[in-house]
């Protein structure tokens, strides 16, 4: 309703089209964020040592391309 009343004071402009789009966009940028956040945690308790592996990996393919 609020924003009816402003398209409509401001003569048109078009406003009310970014109004609702931005209430609608809000609650999906809220939902993406604590799923991202969930997927996180979930990823973190599968994976304890995941940063650990990744990084001997890492070593270990620097090693064998230096020695060759």
């Amino acid at each position: 309703m609020v924003l009816l009343v402003t398209e409509v004071s401001a003569g048109g402009t078009g406003n009310i089209a970014l109004g609702l789009s931005s209430l609608i966009l809000l609650p999906i940028e809220i939902i993406a964020i604590v799923f991202f956040f969930i997927s996180a945690n979930d990823i973190k308790k599968a994976y304890p040592t995941m940063k650990e592996d990744a990084k001997a990996a890492r070593l270990e393919y620097q090693e064998l391309r230096r020695s060759k």
